[in-house]
């Protein structure tokens, strides 16, 4: 159930819309100009990083979009971070500071770099040969990167009845007299909504890993 509400945000923020129609900005790793060329570059030379990530900055600051508590947030899968660890400017910034103790960054967060904190997570949008469509096979993913309220989502804990339910059935019926089986269903009302496309950037990019 989480995942699924996890999937319709991610969705929003690469391929929705705000309010006045308008696509969260997209760029392409190594400064790559599109998602054709993109596609069809190796991903030795498609990868994303450390000034791709400046770039996204330097984006979201022109459109005047202010941080989160001070900082923007990178939405980065595994792929992203593997290429991100081998990047000599990024390393130097984050973890070769005498002023940053790794093991004090909370947990699921790779550092900040360049006023952006970096957050890792395991469900990043992938595409193949098709530009917007989600292709799990794919190898061009998408690193999300904001500033505060850039998008909003349904308030879902509390006791209202839209809150998010699991229904279990484990009594005796006609179906099932001797009472042998217990069926498990889960609903809920979500929904998610990039607010301000400028305020957000997507960065596309292949990923060295193997």
């Amino acid at each position: 159930a989480a995942l699924k509400a996890d999937d319709l945000s991610r969705d929003q923020l690469v391929t929705g819309t705000d309010v006045g129609g308008n696509s969260a900005a997209i760029r392409f790793g190594q400064g790559i100009a599109s998602f054709a060329t993109l596609n069809s570059t190796a991903a030795a030379s498609a990868f994303l990083d450390a000034e791709d990530l400046m770039d996204a900055v330097t984006a979201l600051k022109a459109n005047k979009a202010n941080p989160l508590n001070g900082q923007y947030v990178a939405l980065v899968p595994p792929q992203i971070s593997r290429d991100l660890f081998r990047d000599t400017d990024f390393l130097n910034t984050v973890y070769r500071n005498v002023e940053n103790k790794v093991g004090s960054l909370p947990a699921g967060t790779l550092g900040s770099f360049y006023g952006v904190r970096i957050a890792e997570h395991t469900n990043p949008f992938i595409e193949g040969t098709t530009s917007g469509t989600y292709n799990s096979a794919g190898s061009i993913y998408s690193t999300v990167v904001l500033g505060a309220n850039a998008f909003g989502v349904v308030k879902i804990a509390g006791d209202s009845p839209f809150s998010p339910r699991i229904i279990l059935n484990n009594q005796a019926d006609k179906a099932d007299p001797l009472n042998q089986t217990t069926v498990a269903g889960w609903k809920c009302f979500y929904a998610a909504k990039l607010l301000n496309a400028k305020r957000a950037v997507v960065i596309k990019a292949k990923s060295r890993f193997a």
